[in-house]
């Protein structure tokens, strides 16, 4: 569970973002001043369930090489590829701060990444530790959604999440092969599906969705994918879908 709330008492107001541990507040996560003995003070202290260490030496590597990378450029979407780094398959970027890291199945030392084979990727918020305001963050909200998927008893429809820091700044998250309604769409660069029209994959999932109150998922830009289980679910939900009890 990330150990970060949020709220705003108006609509046009602010987001506080509060410690769950120690409750110290601000409006941003990277200036929250938290008690010295709160546990987020070291936020990247978490289970890490790899089969191999090189696994979360990799995932350190990556974070380490985030910040340093962005003290030399003002955006985070002007940082170069992290495929240069050994492990990193490949590197995606969408319209906000997030960048989705894929690492597959094994380390570049021949190791599986997880004791079940199946790959993964490392999703980081880079405006979660080092940016000076905290927008409406993706991985917050993927985290959020995910946690209200398990409460549910929903998860078999999202992608899962398998560990994240306390913080949010990054999580891992399943593997899975994106599916494109177009396929002019059709990423050339990894595994893709084309699902003509949405009719085998995408509607049945955005059904399945609806039925158990899960509503308005983007579904566009390869949002959605087939995980090693042959189901079709949500992998990106940082943007949707919301969730909406009777």
């Amino acid at each position: 569970m990330v150990q970060i709330n949020r709220y705003r008492k108006e609509w046009e107001q602010s987001f506080i973002y509060e410690c769950s541990e120690c409750k110290s507040k601000s409006e941003t996560i990277s200036t929250i001043e938290h008690e010295s003995d709160c546990s987020l003070r070291n936020p990247d202290d978490v289970k890490y369930p790899f089969a191999s260490d090189e696994t979360k030496e990799l995932v350190n590597n990556i974070i380490n090489e985030v910040r340093w990378r962005l003290e030399t450029v003002e955006y985070v979407k002007d940082l170069d590829s992290l495929t240069d780094i050994r492990g990193v398959k490949w590197d995606a970027r969408g319209s906000s701060n997030r960048i989705a890291v894929g690492l597959g199945q094994t380390t570049h030392k021949g190791a599986f990444h997880l004791d079940n084979r199946k790959g993964i990727v490392l999703k980081i918020d880079p405006m979660i530790r080092w940016g000076e305001n905290t927008p409406m963050s993706g991985n917050i909200d993927e985290l959020f959604t995910w946690e209200k998927a398990v409460e549910t008893g929903t998860e078999s429809l999202f992608a899962e999440v398998i560990t994240h820091s306390k913080d949010g700044l990054w999580l891992i998250m399943e593997e899975c092969i994106p599916i494109y309604k177009s396929r002019g769409s059709l990423d050339k660069n990894r595994d893709s599906l084309f699902d003509s029209g949405g009719t085998e994959y995408i509607s049945p999932l955005i059904k399945s969705l609806s039925e158990n109150n899960w509503h308005n998922p983007d579904y566009k830009y390869g949002n959605i994918g087939l995980n090693d289980d042959e189901n079709a679910v949500v992998l990106d939900y940082g943007t949707g879908p919301n969730y909406r009890s009777d």
